[in-house]
């Protein structure tokens, strides 16, 4: 299962992280941050990109 998922707030790499581990709470995946995120480029009105990636066989594809 792959989701991307696009945020359009204004948040912290701390909110970012807790968004990650309440998706991965949620659902049995691993949540990843893509873009601007990683090298920390990102504006405080910037979108934030995320995928979650699951080998679980009780979600599909979305």
């Amino acid at each position: 299962m792959v989701i991307h998922i696009r945020f359009i707030l204004r948040v912290t790499g701390y909110e970012i992280g807790i968004i990650q581990q309440l998706i991965m709470k949620c659902f049995p995946c691993k949540v990843f941050t893509f873009g601007s995120v990683p090298p920390k480029t990102y504006l405080p009105d910037s979108d934030i990109d995320l995928t979650a990636f699951s080998d679980s066989p009780n979600l599909k594809d979305s």
